[in-house]
């Protein structure tokens, strides 16, 4: 269970930390926003085809990452 716990942890991070790089000019383009993107897309891809992101002005709001924090918040609430 440790282990699961553990990795759940990590894509957490993984998640909040491929959020904030998406503020910063060019770092998505770089090979650590590049591996991030990598990892996390294949868990935020099915949530963007269901959850679209919301237009607000000029940008838009992707939902999705939030998404599937909160979801992995909750199942290692449950399981650790």
């Amino acid at each position: 269970m440790s282990l699961v716990c553990l990795l759940l942890s990590i894509a957490l991070l993984a998640i909040v930390v491929r959020s904030l790089v998406s503020f910063v000019p060019g770092a998505a383009t770089s090979s650590f926003g590049v591996l991030l993107e990598r990892v996390t897309e294949p868990v935020l891809r099915p949530v963007r085809k269901v959850v679209r992101p919301i237009q607000v002005g000029a940008a838009s709001l992707d939902l999705a990452p939030l998404i599937v924090g909160i979801a992995i918040i909750v199942v290692r609430g449950a399981l650790c």
